[in-house]
């Protein structure tokens, strides 16, 4: 098995619960992302690292808090979660991942907390 296999099979997890636009909550499992592949996000949405949070530049923060959410989880789930989950997710997952704790200014960008 190569290393990056080996690696994302044994990545740190975490079951998180989220409301679904059914009204339902569902339980969720996120994995940590790597640096590379945060920056690789983080390119792709068209978002530097330190507008994380930047309000004037909410658009590309959705897509990154969405992006971030489809690669931990393997699915697209962001898209039949409740207003505000997402991002709540996308949190979870950049500390899980090792962002510090004030990535949490992601929920500015849609005044959630």
């Amino acid at each position: 098995m190569g290393l990056c296999k080996e690696v994302i099979l044994n990545a740190l997890t975490e079951q998180v619960e989220v409301q679904a636009i059914d009204g339902k909550k569902y339980q969720v499992r996120i994995r940590a992302l790597g640096e590379g592949e945060i920056m690789e996000l983080l390119e792709q949405t068209g978002l530097d690292v330190l507008d994380i949070g930047n309000p004037e530049k909410s658009k590309a923060n959705i897509k990154f808090q969405h992006a971030v959410c489809i690669r931990s989880t393997g699915e697209d789930a962001a898209k039949f979660l409740r207003f505000g989950q997402a991002v709540k997710l996308a949190v979870k997952i950049l500390v899980l991942s090792g962002m510090p704790p004030s990535v949490e200014a992601l929920s500015s960008v849609r005044n959630i907390r």
